[in-house]
């Protein structure tokens, strides 16, 4: 049997109307988020970023589709796999819980456990959303968000929208928040409920 689950920055239990999983039928849900983070595949290397989640493709071989298969042309037109979210995050576990529930919703995400490497892996990726986490070990967060401010406006690039997510809920930072112009701010821990929400707010606006 498995080992105790760390306590996740995301409270389910906290979460009256959580939005449901948004798994095919066919899937036996996921019972919360411990199985998720099971499914999570490890860092790479010691960036501790998660390869992107893809959607896998159907085959195209009509020769092997049953009479009472759906015909091609009913099917779904193939989804993105662009990164749709950078999470900036130093503990593995929680980095990996909030990736595990943005895949839930069907929310593209990767993560970064170091604020000196946020800013190239968003440079690589370009993430419409940033969720940041401000106490990390090598670099604060509003470093890290600066950095990547002054990275759009040199060249001329929409910036993301950034979210910080942390346990520091005080209103001196919450201030500092407002007058960075972050797009939310979410204190952990967070129902699901609402990290799913706020990122999907940040998406759409970012459209």
């Amino acid at each position: 049997m498995p080992g105790p689950t760390p306590r996740p920055i995301i409270d389910d239990t906290s979460a009256e109307g959580s939005l449901p999983p948004t798994e095919p039928a066919e899937r036996p849900e996921a019972a919360g988020l411990d199985s998720e983070t099971r499914s999570v595949r490890p860092p790479l290397a010691d960036t501790g970023s998660m390869p992107a989640v893809g959607v896998a493709e159907a085959s195209d071989d009509s020769s092997q589709r049953d009479d009472g298969e759906e015909p091609e042309s009913a099917r779904p037109a193939e989804v993105s796999t662009a990164v749709q979210v950078l999470v900036v995050e130093d503990t593995p576990e929680l980095a990996e819980m909030v990736v595990a529930t943005l895949r839930r919703a069907r929310i593209i995400a990767e993560y970064e456990l170091r604020g000196e490497q946020a800013l190239p892996r968003y440079i690589e990726s370009k993430p419409p959303v940033i969720l940041l986490d401000l106490n990390l070990p090598d670099l604060p967060g509003w470093k890290v968000l600066e950095a990547i401010r002054d990275y759009s406006r040199d060249n001329g690039v929409p910036g993301p929208r950034i979210i910080v997510m942390t346990a520091m809920g005080d209103p001196a930072n919450r201030l500092v928040g407002k007058l960075q112009g972050v797009f939310g701010y979410i204190v952990k821990p967070c129902p699901t409920a609402e990290l799913q929400a706020a990122v999907r707010n940040a998406l759409e606006s970012a459209e």
